[in-house]
């Protein structure tokens, strides 16, 4: 069971949706800091969290995922709040599959440079303690997404950006664990506009498919974000895990080639 007490929090994402709630859930462990980075500040939502604990140092500091030196001018400001960081919780996700290269930009290149970026911070070979980053997913970064190509694409990428970052040989060395959470479908906002998505069916003979997702059974945000809890107190490197109505489940992908 990993043990939350005295311990730093970076989450990166929007102020809604399933991190923001795995957040909320989160203030209420024995933490040390919490710290929010996203693209613009919400006080309210920041005073709500410090309202479920005062005991935790709420702090935002601003990240553009698209932009290098933004993620870069984060993390040199979270070093002097933080000391350390030993949770980063990468939770920033885009379904705009017309916009390629923000597709990718937000969904994978700015997870993997916000990682590498922070991981001196994290290594305990370096500034860090070890400790954990989770990579929030989707189920269709496990399975292909045919009404969302390009976002599922990205998502694969953070699947194997994980797993390749949970190598035990380099989990040795640094102490951080990586896992990897795919949620099913969830009524977020960016599938709850999903009604409204019909300039999302840009890639031909994709109606009929789309349809499909339309009319998807959803989980909530509160009841994934539980399960996600659960999964990282596993504390387990190189875990996978679905989190899909109401239950967790471990993933053990098949290996196909090994050197």
């Amino acid at each position: 069971m990993f043990d939350w007490s005295g311990k730093s929090v970076v989450y990166v994402g929007a102020f809604s949706g399933i991190g923001f709630q795995v957040c909320q859930i989160l203030m209420r462990k024995p933490l040390k800091n919490m710290v929010v980075c996203s693209r613009m500040e919400n006080v309210e939502m920041l005073k709500k969290l410090q309202a479920i604990n005062t005991d935790i140092r709420v702090s935002f500091v601003q990240m553009n995922l698209t932009d290098n030196s933004s993620i870069q001018h984060a993390v040199n400001s979270i070093a002097p709040i933080v000391g350390h960081v030993d949770v980063l919780i990468n939770g920033v996700g885009v379904l705009a599959d017309k916009d390629v290269e923000t597709t990718i930009n937000v969904n994978l290149t700015g997870l993997i440079n916000t990682t590498l970026m922070m991981m001196p911070w994290m290594d305990k070979t370096q500034h860090g303690r070890g400790g954990m980053v989770v990579n929030i997913a989707s189920v269709y970064g496990l399975e292909p997404g045919p009404a969302f190509s390009v976002y599922s694409a990205a998502k694969h990428g953070v699947v194997g950006f994980t797993k390749s970052m949970a190598d035990e040989h380099l989990y040795s060395k640094t102490g951080v664990a990586f896992i990897c959470i795919c949620p099913g479908m969830t009524s977020t906002e960016l599938m709850m506009n999903k009604r409204d998505m019909n300039w999302m069916k840009w890639v031909p003979h994709t109606d009929t498919i789309w349809n499909t997702v339309v009319d998807a059974k959803m989980q909530t945000p509160e009841d994934c974000a539980v399960n996600m809890v659960n999964a990282m107190e596993q504390g387990k490197n190189a875990g996978m895990y679905i989190c899909s109505m109401g239950g967790v489940k471990e993933v053990v992908p098949p290996v196909h080639w090994k050197m």
